[in-house]
Formats: structure tokens, sequence, C-alpha cells
């Protein structure tokens, strides 16, 4: 009977092992892809025109600074609210771009990657 016990115990603890390891490297994972998602965004509104590289590279700094505090401060839900305002003014800036420059590859590259931001930044706060 305790053989019995203990070797259902052991089933148990390596089931629930296996599942946190694997959320915990999911949200890793999403984490990663959030970080490169917005290195690219921040190198592409480097060939943007001025006046709007160095204020989309100024709202990404913000961003960046925001959800850094969040975590340190332990605000999330703050810092969540305050990223989504963020998102709405990066891409009303972008759309702006992209009337003055509808052909531009570049815009369009750089609408792509913050379209990215935006869908990372979702999955991370579910995940």
């Amino acid at each position: 009977m305790v053989s019995a016990s203990l070797g259902l115990l052991a089933f148990l603890l390596a089931f629930t092992f296996g599942l946190a390891g694997s959320r915990y490297e999911a949200r890793r994972e999403v984490f990663l892809d959030e970080v490169n998602a917005l290195g690219t965004m921040y190198l592409r509104a480097g060939l943007l025109s001025e006046p709007y590289r160095t204020e989309m590279r100024d709202l990404l700094r913000e961003y960046v600074d925001v959800r850094l505090e969040g975590v340190r401060s332990g605000k999330i839900e703050e810092a969540i609210q305050r990223s989504e305002k963020l998102h709405g003014q990066l891409w009303s800036l972008a759309a702006e771009v992209g009337e003055k420059n509808p052909n531009s590859i570049i815009v369009g590259l750089f609408i792509q990657s913050l379209n990215e931001v935006i869908d990372l930044h979702t999955k991370r706060v579910v995940a």
C-alpha cells in the first residue's frame, strides 16, 4: 500500500513539474519574441523620415520603460494599461506616416513590426 501511494505521488509530482516547466518555457518564448519584435521595430523606425523617426523611437523607449517599471514595482495592471495607450499612440503615428507615404515599402515593414509588437503584447498578457 505504501509503495503504491508513493508511486502515485511520484507520478503526480512529475506531471505537475512537467506542466509548470512547459508553461514557463511558453512564457519565456513569448517574452523573447516580444523583445526581438521591439528591437526590429526600433531599427525600422530609424528608416522613417523626421520627425517620425525621433517620435517613434521616443515612444518605444517609453514603452520599454513602462514595461520594466511595471515588473519592478509590481504594478502590472497599470503597466499593461499604459502600454496599451502607447500602442494607440504608436498606431496613430504609424497611420499618419502611412497616409503620407502610401506606397512606401519601408513604412509597410514598420507597420508590420508594430502590429507584431501589439500581437505579442496580447499573447504575453494572456500567458
